[in-house]
């Protein structure tokens, strides 16, 4: 099967290894959850909330524990989605009680229809699953399954378009799964969202569901925000690099004096460049030029998921010709492919872009220059605070820039980037502090 579907993509060519080598990281630990669950929304928003209590297989091979994948997709908003059992590689049941798991979605005035698609398959090994992280590989899941609804191509098999939609990052995990049964729905607006009870079933029979769909309106007037059209508003801008006592609990504050630094960072030596602790600093060592026209590399923290906080981060180019370089942080890091791009350049400019499956998806602010924004090799003080419904306030130097609503990723990690077009160019991680709210 696997064959097959790569040849239906059209002309895919699986990424070249050679630009990044495979970081040697310790693999992603198993969820110790069951479930592993994403929603897509927040209690302030209107939302729809899906329950299913039954979902059933017409035919399971013996002894072939099955995986259950499950997304609820905004093709212009917000996603969510659960795996069960995230645990292990499966149950051995034909007939799967999700109840305790209802997931939600955001919708807007502008949503038209929602789409829910089931997926059952059977794990033949783990290895890109150990390699990607169970959170990335869902994340990756969802997302594909939301480009393939907005290709304007639909096919009959929504795995097949997800897949082909990764642009490779899910051929791995692909060929270690054999499918068991998945069926799609389209819910529709249409005088109002609520239905009782609802199913849907694969065209073969393999999978059906039963599900309830209730709309959930927003628990105040405010609209919510639309996550499909991030602007950048002229929103009061009142962020503060020192949180109020009784707010906000520091989480993390790195130094890079702790021998433990080590063990939470991406750390690689290579031909093309240097990620590594150094003088009391995360520092990545540019030293040839892999993706022309510039040379980049990257490093994320581990251990660390954010939804709602303050990040402060201190960064400086310290080697390589500062007309030339950029650096900055990847926020809601779910993997190598999708992120929300913060990005400063030593001339004094920044930008900020979702990225999405390796490619630009969005920009909310092109490269703009500004006064704040120290040039050359000084330091500079990045902070962005995460707030509800997607709002993101930008300061620099403690000097506002920007504030933007986006919640294309709900939650998320961080990694430290460095590009430059010329080599060889240092960038250091200076500090980092993570708040999170008390409540």
């Amino acid at each position: 099967m696997a064959i097959l579907l790569i040849a239906s993509c059209g002309p895919v060519s699986i990424v070249d290894q050679t630009t990044r080598p495979e970081p040697d990281r310790t693999p992603f630990p198993t969820p110790a959850t069951e479930t592993l669950q994403v929603t897509g929304t927040t209690a302030s928003g209107n939302r729809l909330r899906i329950i299913i209590p039954a979902l059933a297989l017409e035919f399971r091979p013996p002894d072939t524990p099955v995986q259950v994948f499950v997304a609820l997709v905004d093709p212009q908003g917000t996603y969510s989605y659960l795996l069960y059992p995230a645990n292990r590689r499966g149950e051995n049941i034909d007939r799967f009680d999700l109840s305790d798991y209802p997931i939600e979605v955001g919708v807007s005035e502008t949503t038209s229809y929602v789409a829910l698609w089931a997926v059952a398959y059977h794990l033949s090994g783990t290895t890109a699953a150990a390699a990607q992280g169970w959170d990335a590989l869902a994340t990756s899941l969802a997302l594909s399954f939301r480009a393939w609804l907005n290709a304007g191509e639909p096919t009959d098999d929504p795995l097949a378009g997800a897949v082909c939609a990764s642009d490779g990052s899910l051929y791995a995990w692909f060929a270690e799964m054999e499918v068991v049964g998945q069926a799609m729905t389209v819910i529709e607006r249409t005088e109002g969202w609520d239905r009782d009870v609802s199913t849907m079933s694969a065209g073969d029979g393999s999978l059906s569901a039963v599900f309830d769909v209730d709309y959930l309106a927003a628990a105040d007037s405010t609209p919510p925000a639309d996550s499909a059209q991030p602007t950048n508003d002229p929103l009061p801008a009142e962020p503060t690099t020192e949180p109020a006592s009784g707010v906000y609990s520091l989480v993390l504050e790195e130094t890079f004096d702790d021998p433990a630094s080590g063990g939470r960072w991406y750390l690689s030596r290579t031909r093309a460049y240097i990620n590594e602790i150094a003088g009391g600093a995360y520092q990545i060592r540019l030293l040839e030029t892999t993706r022309p026209p510039a040379a980049q590399s990257w490093g994320s923290l581990t251990g660390v998921r954010i939804r709602r906080g303050l990040i402060e981060a201190e960064m400086r180019l310290t080697e390589g010709d500062p007309d030339d370089a950029q650096l900055g942080l990847w926020l809601h890091y779910q993997d190598d492919d999708n992120f929300l791009y913060v990005g400063l350049s030593n001339r004094g400019e920044y930008r900020v872009a979702v990225v999405q499956n390796n490619r630009v998806q969005r920009v909310i602010q092109n490269w703009q220059l500004h006064p704040a924004i120290n040039t050359g090799a000084a330091i500079n003080r990045l902070a962005v605070e995460i707030g509800p419904e997607g709002r993101h306030d930008l300061l620099v130097n403690d000097t506002p820039l920007l504030t933007f609503r986006d919640q294309t990723f709900s939650e998320g990690g961080l990694a430290f980037f460095c590009a430059a077009r010329t080599v060889p160019a240092t960038c250091r991680l200076e500090s980092l502090r993570i708040w999170q709210p008390l409540t």
